[in-house]
Order: C-alpha cells, then structure tokens, then sequence
C-alpha cells in the first residue's frame, strides 16, 4: 500500500520539475530551489521506505544514492536564498567549494557501487521497517548514522548562514521601499523565512531519527509511532502547499535589477528588431514602484471606463492579455494597490453598478431583482445576493427596505 508520505512526496518531486522547466530560462534562482525540493521528496522516499516498509528493490537504489544527493541540500538552499536578496551573483567558479562534500562522498561511495547486487539488496531487505538496523549499516568505512550526523550539521549550517544573509538584506533594504513593493518585500521576507524554519524542522527530524536509532539495532527493530508519521506529512506537505498558495516568494525580494524573472536584464541592450515594452522602459530605468503605480491606475481607469465585469466571463486572464503583461502582474497591482483580491474586487464593482440600477427604479419583484444581479454581471440570483451581503454588510431586503 503506497503511503500519504510517498504521495506527497511524488507531489513535491513533480512541482520541482515544473518549476525547473518554466524556469530554467528565467529564472535561475527558482532551479536551486527546484533542485533543493527534489532531493527533499528524495529523502522522503527513503525514510518512509525504510519506515512503512515497500520495494526493496527501490530501497536498494534510494540507499546507493542517497549520500552525495544529501550534502547537497545545503548548499542549493543557500544558493537559492542568495540569489534572491543579491542584485549580481551568479554560481562562480569560487562556488565550487560548497560542493567539495558532494564530490567527496561520490568518491568515498565508489566502492560500495562495485559491491554486488546480493549485498545491496540484502542491506535494503534488512533495512525494511527497521530504521536502526539502517543507521547501524556500513556502506563503505563509516555507519550511515554518522554520514547523517554530518550531513545535518552542513544542512544546519548552510540554513542558518541563509537566515542571516536574509536578514541583513531585510534591514538593508526596508527602510528603502515604499508602498505595495514594500508590502511585497515584507510579505516575502516572512515567507522566506517560514521556508528556512521549516527546513530547520526537517533538519532537526532527521537529526532525531539518527540519534535515536542509532543505538543498539538489534533491541529497537522497527518503529510504530503514529506521531511520527502525523509529523512527516505535515513536514513534507509544508513546502507544495506554500508554493500553491504563495507563488511570489519564488521571484524572491524587490531589487535595483529584478522585480520578477520575466523582466531582461538592466544591461541589455534593445536592437532595432526588438519589441520595446513597458517591461523593458521600467527595467532600464530601474522605476518599477512607478511602472507598478503606473500599471495599477490603468487597470483601475480601465475597469472602471469599460467596464469589463459586466462581462459573466471576466477573468484576470483577460486583463493580462489587455495589458500584454504576465499574471503575476495583475495579481500583484490587485493585491497590494486594491487591497482585495480578484473576484473580491470584480463583486464590488457589480455590486456598485447593480445600486445604481436599483436606485433608479422602484421595482422589488424577485424576477426584476434577479435581472439586475444577471445584468451587474453575476451567473445568478444566489450570487448577487451572496456577494451584496459581503460587500454592503447587509442583505439586499433590508438595504431595498433603507433605500426604495
């Protein structure tokens, strides 16, 4: 029976891969990011193998490659954190010494590769749902439990470091920004460091299951603590629902040079074939809390000039592709500018234009009622009821009763 671990897991492996896909031209921060949460669902695999018991067959090949896998953890974190908060880094040749421990245990691995199948197999065979047996196993010269010990020191370390180049660029920073891109940088800052804390959960989780069970294999076979698995769901569900939820952290903190990956380069140069847009004007003259200002007063003038909610089918998509700019965009100006969110908004524009109809007539019949809220832009009756109740704080009886 495949677990929710698993599950969440494979969930967490098959995000990674989006973001690496529609991000490995644009944004090169959100691939150690992508990378950083692969080997996280690969940990999970492991671990819950090895817990809940499955295939030892895939065990085998979690344990052949887990070691190198898991000292970069670490280093692709804090690659990701800096390359949010710094205007001009880019991996160097100088980054190549976070990776030392990686190739190290590569080197240090060779051995147990060349070591036969029965042998690996047999370890994976063992290991099943006797998480102690695992710790105390050799691959080569040392027992796993000290690997992890390692490992969960050069996590905690690279973390910690990450926590506080962030802070430095928070109290860098927050006295510069104003308005909804300080609003943005604020509620990024925090996200990023909800992310960092988590990562210190799983680190300290880890560091737990190796002390632990490290000790004497032969008195501690297996483990059956609901606890325990509450916690790694919890733990592993943590970082796809944050994504979901809050896709911003991902094009990281407000700078000189970047607002999101979308945007080129402030040193590219535009030839006479190139599309000039209202990207590249605010890119090359660094003005993005003007372009965002700028962008929010159209949106705005244009709603509420054409009026493009009476439309049922009215979407943010349709303003992206008015204004020739990405979502995120919209959301952005919407969600920091406007204060609500989208369909929040669009209700108390209908809502608005349906007042103004009612005010003209003094007509209550449902079926009138019911052609008002059709004509504001709601599907239905129930709707525009439901969104003049949250937006007027009355029903629409009692404000007919006030006002006709």
């Amino acid at each position: 029976m495949i677990s929710i671990t698993f599950l969440i897991a494979c969930f967490n492996f098959f995000l990674a891969l989006i973001m690496l896909v529609q991000n490995w031209k644009l944004n090169k921060n959100v691939l150690y990011f992508s990378f950083y949460l692969m080997i996280i669902s690969f940990t999970s695999v492991l671990y819950d193998s090895i817990i809940n018991g499955g295939s030892a067959h895939l065990l085998m090949l979690l344990i052949g490659n887990a070691g190198p896998l898991f000292f970069l953890i670490g280093p692709l974190f804090y690659f990701f954190i800096r390359g949010l908060v710094e205007e001009h880094n880019e991996f160097s040749d100088k980054d190549l010494i976070h990776l030392i421990p990686f190739f190290l245990n590569m080197v240090l691995l060779i051995p147990y590769l060349f070591k036969p199948v029965a042998y690996k197999l047999e370890l994976a065979e063992n290991s099943l749902q006797n998480l102690a047996y695992y710790m105390n196993s050799k691959l080569v010269y040392f027992p796993i439990w000290f690997n992890n010990i390692i490992r969960i020191f050069s996590m905690t370390f690279y973390i910690i470091w990450s926590m506080t180049i962030l802070r430095k660029a928070y109290i860098k920073r927050k006295g510069e920004l104003t308005g909804a891109i300080k609003k943005q940088y604020l509620a990024n800052y925090r996200w990023l460091n909800t992310i960092a804390i988590a990562s210190l959960f799983l680190v300290a989780l880890h560091g737990g299951l190796t002390l632990y069970f490290r000790f004497d294999p032969e008195t501690t076979p297996s483990i059956q603590n609901d606890n325990l698995f509450v916690v790694s769901v919890i733990a592993n569900a943590f970082f796809p629902l944050l994504i979901l939820f809050n896709p911003g952290i991902l094009f990281g903190l407000p700078t000189n040079k970047v607002m999101n990956p979308i945007i080129n380069s402030a040193d590219q140069e535009l030839n006479a074939s190139t599309k000039y847009s209202i990207l590249e004007a605010a890119d090359k003259a660094k003005t993005y809390s003007e372009y965002f200002d700028g962008l929010s007063d159209n949106i705005i003038s244009f709603i509420e000039n054409e009026k493009p909610y009476l439309n049922h089918d009215f979407v943010v998509r349709d303003l992206s592709r008015k204004f020739e700019i990405p979502h995120h965009h919209i959301q952005f100006c919407i969600k920091y500018y406007v204060g609500k969110s989208f369909n929040e908004m669009v209700n108390e524009y209908r809502v608005k234009y349906a007042i103004e109809l009612l005010r003209t007539s003094s007509k209550k019949q449902i079926d009138y009622l019911a052609n008002v809220g059709y004509d504001s832009g709601f599907s239905s009756f129930a709707e525009f009821k439901k969104a003049f109740k949250k937006v007027e704080k009355k029903q629409l009886s009692q404000w007919l009763a006030e006002n006709t």
